[in-house]
């Protein structure tokens, strides 16, 4: 699988204060632990807010995809934004996990590997389910990602890890993208509202 700068389940590469792509007050001043909490648990309360407003089988239309197209990471993955809104969810709840392991494995093995995660691989696994059915594994799994981050003190943030492909990382650049990870598909699931509650079709 290409691996681009920005990657999905990967902490972009480069500055770690310019990873957390979140706008909200949290995000200015030095990038601490308490900095990304914050920042990651107002992206949470947002896309759980929007849920309760999905059934599970929304999806966005060629204009609503155009829009969103050049946002965040989508750019180097677009065909998430094809998805459903149960399959959007699924990708969280899968993506909270991943994170949560690579928090852990860091921690306890300094230069630990971490294997790459293909976002697509199980999209097809969540397509049909009902949003009801998935609000409470992913409420589970981020407050799981937010414990683990918690956890953390500013020391560990510059605890030395490495990618797969050889590329070096730390935790602090592996937990800052995920405030602006979820700030994404939180924009993707309000396009989906906002055009099923207009009643658009979906060109």
């Amino acid at each position: 699988m290409t691996k681009p700068q920005r990657a999905d389940t990967r902490a972009p590469r480069g500055g770690l204060a310019a990873e957390t792509r979140v706008e909200t007050s949290h995000t200015t001043g030095p990038l601490l632990v308490e900095t990304i909490v914050l920042a990651l648990r107002d992206q949470q309360n947002r896309v759980a807010r929007v849920l309760e407003d999905l059934s599970g089988d929304e999806a966005l239309g060629v204009a609503a995809r155009k829009m969103l197209i050049d946002i965040g990471h989508f750019p180097d993955y677009a065909p998430e934004l094809l998805w459903t809104a149960a399959q959007v969810t699924g990708h969280l709840i899968e993506s909270a996990r991943v994170f949560t392991g690579r928090v852990r494995t860091v921690r306890a093995q300094r230069g630990a590997v971490l294997a790459d995660f293909d976002p697509y691989r199980n999209a097809g696994r969540w397509a049909g389910q009902a949003i009801c059915q998935l609000q409470e594994p992913l409420g589970q799994a981020h407050k799981q990602l937010l414990n683990a981050i918690e956890s953390l003190d500013e020391r560990a943030l510059l605890i030395p890890a490495v990618w797969d492909d050889g590329t070096p990382v730390t935790l602090g650049a592996v937990v800052g993208f995920l405030p602006g990870h979820v700030s994404d598909h939180a924009r993707q699931l309000e396009a989906m509202r906002n055009l099923s509650s207009r009643g658009s079709d979906r060109r």
